[in-house]
């Protein structure tokens, strides 16, 4: 009898192991090919970069290389702030892509701004973390540009920290296709 429960324990405790590491995984391959090709979509510099800011700071933009990358420095104060035409997209491709922008972060309001709108060719758009700025895609065909503003706006009863530096990461998005853009993963 006792040789029976001890069968049929070890029974239990295998089927038990055999239960908790069943899992199996299969692989199969799939071969991707990878050719990098030139960004036809960049960054450049709008008209007003470099420009005399508020107390005798200058607009700063630095565009990458590669002009897939651009930093911004501005220095607004309460009320409207509009910074016009500092920074462009340029289609330097053979064919039309779809344009939009993706809020992905932003701690601007922490230091006292109230509202911040991307303005896109004279259109403002009201940016907000994790959403896309246009609710649809603008058309740029090859050769064209667009002309990036934004504009601040703090009420005249903010209250500024001028010890800190807000900060918003805003991306290009663009595709040959004009469906609703993917935030990134």
């Amino acid at each position: 009898m006792q040789r029976k429960r001890l069968a049929v324990a070890l029974a239990v405790v295998a089927l038990a192991a055999l239960v908790a590491n069943a899992a199996v995984f299969v692989y199969y391959p799939a071969y991707v090919n990878v050719q990098a090709q030139k960004a036809p979509v960049k960054f450049a510099a709008g008209t007003n970069a470099g420009q005399p800011d508020i107390n005798g700071n200058t607009i700063v933009v630095t565009v990458q290389q590669n002009g897939t990358e651009a930093t911004l420095t501005l220095h607004p104060t309460l009320e409207y702030n509009y910074y016009y035409d500092i920074l462009r997209v340029v289609n330097q491709g053979q064919q039309a892509y779809y344009v939009n922008f993706y809020i992905n972060t932003s701690n601007i309001t922490s230091i006292g701004i109230t509202e911040v709108y991307i303005v896109v060719n004279g259109t403002k758009y009201l940016a907000i973390p994790g959403q896309v700025v246009m609710p649809q895609n603008v058309l740029l065909n090859a050769n064209q540009q667009l002309i990036i503003g934004i504009l601040f706006y703090s009420p005249d009863d903010a209250v500024f920290n001028l010890n800190a530096t807000g900060r918003m990461e805003l991306f290009l998005i663009y595709s040959p296709v004009n469906e609703a853009p993917q935030p990134l993963p």
